[in-house]
């Protein structure tokens, strides 16, 4: 990713299971980001198992953003003023992680806390 080039915030709400064996794939983060954290949060599933819930932050460039109208349209891509406020970033695009959110419940029903760890400098992956 050029340094130069202008990079915005994005944020990706991800559930942990079994079937990622309860890890991120930093190869394949997926395309589907919001420009708003407490979306990425919803997305991620915090109301049901906040436990498994992870936010990825990052700061992706311009040229990395989905444009094609076909890809879009086949990945079901919403418009940017839909509530999702979703960044569509291009398949194995690189995305410069600024930190993680982990989540957790101290009981059931009770309050959810959050610890972010942050990477200076940023860690390079793949949408």
């Amino acid at each position: 990713m050029n340094p130069s080039e202008n990079q915005f915030n994005v944020h990706r709400g991800l559930k942990l299971h079994s079937g990622n064996n309860f890890k991120i794939n930093t190869k394949n983060l997926g395309m589907h980001w919001s420009s708003d954290s407490a979306i990425a949060e919803q997305a991620g599933g915090i109301r049901h198992m906040p436990e498994a819930v992870r936010v990825i932050h990052a700061k992706v460039s311009k040229s990395s953003v989905e444009t094609n109208p076909a890809v879009l349209k086949e990945r079901s891509v919403n418009s940017p003023t839909h509530f999702e406020k979703e960044v569509p970033v291009k398949e194995n695009a690189p995305v410069n992680v600024t930190g993680i959110t982990k989540f957790r419940q101290k009981e059931s029903g009770g309050a959810v806390k959050s610890r972010t760890r942050t990477y200076n400098p940023p860690r390079e992956m793949k949408a």
